[in-house]
């Protein structure tokens, strides 16, 4: 897997055992948003508790988070798909990685380890948003209305000084 350098590096001492996030308590409004956000992206796939739409999820967004990461034609399970997912983990920086073991992998949908997987991919949606441009610059035409009138109002206020 191809890795973009220059990302901060944090050790495994220095990341959290648990995800401090009330997981399960959030679980339905997470993959509510999750599923927004893959729908408006074109995802192929749509978020289900099993492992291969897990994976294809996970891809998907790890791709978005870091084009430059690259995942191997073919790892969809076994010792190939474990280190290129801890991998990728450490590459985008995920704070929780300690919180899903290599155990979680083979049981992606239980009830047990379900809330980690929404959770790590609610973080990457999340990482994604904070990311990148808006895909609009805010201008006098495309603001909310109230900004639009204010800065109206602004832009006649400046006017009639100036005259």
């Amino acid at each position: 897997m191809a890795t973009t350098p220059g990302r901060l590096q944090v050790t495994q001492a220095d990341k959290p055992k648990q995800d401090p996030r009330p997981l399960k308590q959030h679980l339905t409004r997470y993959t509510h948003e999750i599923a927004s956000f893959l729908a408006a992206r074109q995802c192929p796939i749509e978020l289900r508790p099993t492992g291969p739409a897990f994976q294809t999820v996970f891809k998907f967004l790890i791709n978005l988070s870091d084009p430059a990461v690259r995942f191997q034609p073919g790892t969809t399970t076994g010792k190939a798909w474990e280190e290129e997912f801890f991998t990728s983990l450490s590459v985008v920086g995920y704070p929780f990685e300690r919180s899903i073991s290599k155990s979680h992998l083979q049981a992606v949908g239980s009830t047990s380890t379900w809330a980690n997987f929404v959770g790590l991919l609610h973080w990457l949606i999340t990482l994604i948003d904070v990311s990148s441009p808006s895909p609009l610059p805010l201008t006098g035409t495309n603001l909310p209305t109230k900004a639009r009138l204010t800065l109206a109002a602004s832009a006649s206020a400046t006017a009639a000084v100036a005259t």
